[in-house]
């Protein structure tokens, strides 16, 4: 599981192993990169063991998931807060394999 905007939770970006629940991130950014209410840039990829997201062309995490899940599935999650309903705009998905 990847989270790139998880501010409301006082969490920077983070990549978690799943379905293994918990707060041990593989690993978790220093900083929030992303603001509501403006249009960015994602890549999300996995290479063999190697995941990482990049937010408008800048890698901002990479972590090592030594058994990553395997091809098939893909979800997106988006959740709101307790005074706010969820919303996001995603356009111009591409998913592919090397």
């Amino acid at each position: 599981m990847l989270a790139f905007h998880n501010a409301p939770h006082n969490r920077y970006p983070f990549v978690n192993r799943f379905p293994v629940s918990g707060n041990n991130p593989l690993t978790e950014a220093g900083q929030s990169y992303m603001q509501p209410g403006v249009y960015y840039h994602l890549d999300v990829g996995r290479e063999h063991e190697r995941i990482w997201l990049a937010i408008d062309g800048e890698k901002i995490i990479e972590a090592i998931d030594p058994e990553p899940l395997g091809e098939g599935h893909f979800s997106f999650r988006i959740r709101g807060t307790g005074n706010e309903i969820a919303s996001c705009l995603i356009r111009n998905v591409k998913i592919y394999s090397k």
